[in-house]
Parts: C-alpha cells; sequence; structure tokens
C-alpha cells in the first residue's frame, strides 16, 4: 500500500510540507562561488554589508584551499571604478617588489561581483593569527610567549610584518587595519607572518563607525587622534595599531578608547617583568599617545625591532630562575690555558721579588 503526504496530513499543509523539503534541499545542496570559481567552504570573520569591513572566507579551488575577502558593493560610479582600478594597479607594483613573497600573502585573483568585490589569498599553510588568538590555550609558542626562545620568534615575525607595512608606505598606501585578521602566521611557532588586508581601502568610510545601537562597531583599541571629529587615518595610526598588534601576541586584548586608555596599556607594558629595556622602548614608542611623538619613522622602527630581538639572544638571566654557567676546563681550553699562564705569571713575580 502506498500511503503519501497527503493521506497523513491535509492537502494544503501537505503542501507547505514538500515546498519546504524542496527548499531546504535546494539550500544545502547548493554552494556559493566567488567568480563563479571559487567554492566558499566556512567564514572566517564576518564583516558587513556597508563594505567598511570585509569578510573573510575560506574558499576552494579544485581541491586548493584558499581565503578570500569580500567588500560589499553599496553602489556604481565612475569615481568607484577609479579607485577599484588604482587598488589593483598598487597590489601589482608590491607584487613586484624582490621578495615580496616573505612579506606579503600572495594574490591569486580579483574581481567584481553584482553585489560585492572580492581578492583571493593563496596564504600557503597559514591561517589568520586572529583564530590562533582565539584559541592560544591550544598553541604551546602563544601560551608561553614570554619565554626568550619563543619571543625571539615572535620578534622576528613582527620585523617581517613592520617590513611590508614600511613598502606598503613607500607606496603611498596606508593599510588602515592593522590586527591579527590581517596577519597569517604558520601554526609550528615559527612565526613566518605575512601582512594582508589592505587589498581595498573603500573599507573605511569614516573615523568612527557606529552600529544601529549607537555603539562604536569596533572595540580594538586605535590611535587616540582618530576619536576627534576631522579624524584621518595615516601612517602614524598604522603604526599605533602595529604596537597594539604586539601586545596582542603578548597575550593582551587591548580595547576601550582615549589616551587614558592607552596610557594604562603602557603601564601594564612598563611593567612586564620578562620584557628587556630594548622591547619595552620600542613597544611604548609606538604606542605614543602624541602622534607627533609616536614612532613612524620606518628605518627607526625596524631598527628597534632588530634591537629587541637581540636583547632577548643576549638575555641569559630569566627573572625567578636560577643562573647556570659552566666551563671547559679540560686540557688544551683556552680557560685553562689562560689559567696557566696567569699562574706562571705569578710565579715569576714572586721569584723576582725574592731575589730582590
Amino acid at each position: 500500500m502506498e500511503i503519501t503526504i497527503g493521506d497523513c496530513f491535509p492537502p494544503t499543509y501537505a503542501s507547505i510540507v514538500i515546498q519546504l523539503i524542496v527548499y531546504r534541499v535546494r539550500f544545502v545542496s547548493s554552494p556559493q562561488y566567488l567568480g563563479d570559481k571559487y567554492r566558499i567552504v566556512r567564514t572566517i570573520i564576518r564583516g558587513d554589508r556597508t563594505g567598511r569591513f570585509p569578510f573573510l572566507y575560506e574558499v576552494s579551488d579544485a581541491g586548493m584551499f584558499l581565503f578570500a575577502r569580500t567588500w560589499a558593493r553599496t553602489g556604481e560610479s565612475a569615481d568607484l571604478r577609479a579607485l577599484w582600478n588604482h587598488e589593483i594597479r598598487s597590489l601589482l607594483r608590491l607584487g613586484g617588489y624582490p621578495r615580496a613573497g616573505q612579506y606579503f600573502v600572495q594574490l591569486r585573483d580579483l574581481g567584481i561581483e553584482e553585489k560585492r568585490f572580492f581578492v583571493v589569498l593563496d596564504a600557503g599553510d597559514r591561517q589568520p593569527l586572529a583564530q590562533m588568538l582565539a584559541d592560544r590555550g591550544r598553541r604551546p609558542w602563544l601560551r608561553d610567549v614570554s619565554t626568550p626562545a619563543r619571543r625571539r620568534k615572535v620578534w622576528e615575525g613582527l620585523r617581517r610584518i613592520a617590513t611590508a607595512v614600511s613598502m606598503l608606505h613607500e607606496e603611498g598606501t596606508i593599510h588602515r587595519a592593522i590586527s591579527p585578521a590581517a596577519v597569517f602566521s604558520d601554526d609550528r611557532g615559527d612565526c613566518d607572518f605575512r601582512l594582508s588586508g589592505f587589498e581595498w581601502s573603500l573599507r573605511v568610510t569614516s573615523a568612527s563607525p557606529i552600529g544601529r545601537d549607537g555603539s562604536s562597531k569596533v572595540d580594538r583599541l586605535r590611535a587616540p587622534e582618530l576619536e576627534k571629529s576631522d579624524a584621518r587615518y595615516s601612517f602614524a595610526t598604522d603604526w599605533f595599531d602595529f604596537g597594539v598588534l604586539c601586545t596582542e601576541i603578548f597575550g593582551f586584548e587591548p580595547s576601550g578608547r582615549g589616551t587614558k586608555t592607552v596610557e594604562r596599556l603602557r603601564e601594564v607594558v612598563l611593567n612586564l617583568a620578562y620584557l628587556g629595556p630594548p622591547e619595552r622602548a620600542l613597544i611604548l614608542g609606538l604606542l605614543e599617545p602624541d602622534p607627533e611623538r609616536r614612532f613612524t619613522d620606518s628605518a627607526t622602527i625596524l631598527q628597534g625591532l632588530s634591537e629587541a630581538h637581540a636583547s632577548v639572544r643576549n638575555r641569559t638571566i630569566v627573572i625567578g630562575k636560577p643562573l647556570y654557567v659552566g666551563f671547559n676546563l679540560g686540557s688544551g681550553s683556552r680557560l685553562s690555558e689562560a689559567i696557566a699562564g696567569h699562574n706562571s705569571e705569578r710565579g715569576q713575580g714572586r721569584h723576582s721579588s725574592r731575589r730582590r
């Protein structure tokens, strides 16, 4: 005996059930694509529909996993097209820099759809640093980043990001959004960082994005000068964001607004026992509330990063732990020869005294 849905439910209800089933099957079995080529696998970072903040997706192309950033297309104009073309030319110039692949995530593709702009990125085996920081407890290199060996790696990675920012500034490009979401890293603790997130500057159309509830949409700490009514992003705000990035990797989650919030963070950095003087000096210089006094010269910052890295390498004393020193006193060692030579000189001196 055949039983149909109409036998169990009234005809009207049965038709609704069938429509819902068909709709659900179509929804589940129809994956979304970018550019009719890149299948969207999952959403990593959710942006907004205004085009101010991008979405970040994991996408696939013929089995290869990539990343894609998309910005909502809120209108069409000649100026919008011109800016998009300008961004493309800047990306191509950056891609032509010697060893650009050592500093930037590789741009694989870009395009325009009816409702969005998009760029496709090939990060290799790297993942967004924001994801790792959100789950740092499962990653030894982030869980105990205060140890000298791990801090050395972090400073190496941060110097790579600073070099990328310097290259952007040489091109006259302001990043505007340096954060863990713009950095990709391996998950082995090598800190082989690469920078992204600067591909499309239209994501920022105002200095202070406001949500529907009247609150600021972005909680992450930013440069105090961006709180002014006539605020503008600049190279100085980029370097402040870089300083905040340093503190986030070292375990902080700076949020809030204003100079007082910045001063509280600076006080915490100043009192971190495991940081050496060059490390503190660099972070404090980047987090200077006054943009006129902030570290903004690329050469100065890169030198500071080198000094911070070197200070960790040479710092053998760890606060709270004993210091062990070993000597090689074997035959033929330099120390043994020095002691023997010193004893010989002392013996000759005593012999000469007795003769006098």
